[in-house]
């Protein structure tokens, strides 16, 4: 019996979840995204798995609403890649929340996210987890502050003539 009450509440939340991402596509078709119904629900679906997987659940508004925001002006994104980009993006919101223990919000996390996307990793989403989110969970964990790279450290030494 709990099991389908279970089973019912998250099919109502898909439901709604459903419509609130419908319902952006009038704002992202302004940037020439927009997401089919069958894609809408691969994407949820993708994000409940990836929910399991990693042992998470999501309370209150989805995540994915807060993705398509910050990123459906980005000059990486294009009609064609953008459901998968999304999966791909949530995907790696979810696994930086469990490396970060929780320590940082959502909004401050998916404005790094859109912040190193956009820029030091070029629409890379390997670069963003290897290299900025990386040194984020290096930073909440241990307290380390980035490490210099080799140019930054060539640039702080005086010329030996």
């Amino acid at each position: 019996m709990a099991d389908h009450f279970l089973i019912a509440m998250q099919e109502l939340q898909n439901e709604r979840e459903v419509t609130a991402l419908t319902s952006l596509n009038e704002d992202t078709i302004d940037y020439r995204l927009t997401l089919t119904h069958t894609q809408i629900r691969e994407i949820i679906q993708h994000k409940n798995e990836t929910l399991k997987n990693l042992g998470r659940v999501e309370i209150g508004s989805s995540v994915v609403n807060k993705i398509i925001t910050a990123f459906c002006d980005s000059s990486y994104i294009n009609q064609r890649e953008y459901a998968q980009i999304l999966n791909e993006l949530t995907e790696t919101f979810f696994l930086y929340k469990n490396e970060t223990m929780d320590r940082i919000s959502d909004d401050d996390l998916i404005e790094i996210m859109k912040e190193g996307y956009e820029g030091i990793c070029g629409g890379s989403i390997e670069l963003l987890q290897g290299k900025v989110l990386e040194a984020l969970v290096q930073r909440i964990k241990f307290g380390f502050e980035e490490e210099e790279s080799d140019d930054e450290e060539m640039e702080d030494k005086p010329d030996e003539a």
